[in-house]
């Protein structure tokens, strides 16, 4: 059964913020929403605990108040995923499974809440983040930071 045990193991997660502010000014329309969502992602390696702890961010209508296209809301969540991992990994591997796997682990928990907050809000339709490779987006984008810590 040891065999089987994946080289990275996730413990938990958390969210660690939610920003929600509501445009007043918004004029409802038959149009779609058109979200502009945008996502981010760190990585913090404590390598004498053989941990990590990967930040996963989804912001949605930064520009909300945009006098060109205003957004009835502007939505930023955090969420932290805590995992362990093997000792005997290399740096190249370890950074492979933290941005892939890892990534792709707590993707799903961020969606979750984001379609949870929305459809609480009332006066928005809910938001449903598509599954989709987030960890290909992250790598596309180069917006991945990985920080060691001792």
């Amino acid at each position: 059964m040891d065999k089987h045990v994946a080289k990275i193991q996730f413990i938990r997660y958390k969210i660690d913020q939610i920003d929600f502010k509501s445009n007043s000014n918004y004029i409802d329309s038959d149009q779609p929403l058109g979200l502009d969502v945008d996502f981010d992602a760190s990585i913090s390696v404590i390598s004498n605990e053989n941990a990590a702890i990967v930040s996963l961010k989804c912001t949605i209508n930064k520009e909300y108040l945009s006098s060109d296209k205003p957004k009835p809301f502007y939505l930023k969540v955090v969420l932290l995923g805590y995992f362990k991992y093997e000792a005997n990994l290399g740096e190249q591997e370890l950074e492979s499974l933290l941005t892939t796997n890892a990534l792709a682990i707590i993707f799903p928990f961020l969606r979750a809440a984001i379609s949870t907050i929305t459809v609480n809000c009332g006066g928005i339709p809910p938001v449903i983040i598509p599954t989709f490779n987030i960890a290909e987006f992250i790598k596309n984008k180069g917006d991945i930071t990985i920080k060691s810590k001792s």
